[in-house]
């Protein structure tokens, strides 16, 4: 991958793209986040598309370990979260996806951080294909 887009988990999604994945500390926007699970492999994830492939938000699928992100993220209205431990997260009020079109799965450079009020934070690997995409949202 060659850059990481930053999803910080507010009252409205905060999106941001970083040239590499964060270190175990990270600040964002006035916060300190660190690491809530080990590593930058924490599940897979789709970007989610629409039928003209805009890319307006991502699905995450935790690893069995990593479940406890769902429950912490089930209270925001950008959020949808499925029974088959999956986590829809998109960037505006848009949530019209083309199901045939959102299936990339892709991993790594997916981490977990969060501050000390449990504030999360996602990260997840970019190729230039999907940068292009996210321009809107940063």
């Amino acid at each position: 991958m060659s850059k990481c887009l930053i999803v910080g988990l507010d009252t409205s999604p905060r999106v941001a793209l970083l040239s590499e994945v964060p270190g175990s500390e990270f600040m964002f926007r006035d916060r300190l986040y660190a690491d809530a699970a080990p590593g930058d492999f924490t599940g897979f994830y789709d970007w989610l598309r629409t039928v003209s492939h805009d890319v307006i938000g991502v699905r995450f699928s935790p690893f069995r370990e990593f479940e406890f992100i769902l429950a912490a993220l089930d209270t925001h209205s950008y959020v949808n979260v499925s029974p088959g431990r999956n986590v829809e997260i998109f960037f505006s009020e848009n949530h019209d996806y083309c199901a045939e079109l959102s299936g990339d799965q892709c991993f790594g450079d997916n981490k977990i951080m969060s501050t000390e009020s449990h504030e999360y934070l996602l990260t997840f690997g970019v190729d230039e294909s999907v940068t292009t995409c996210l321009e809107k949202w940063l």
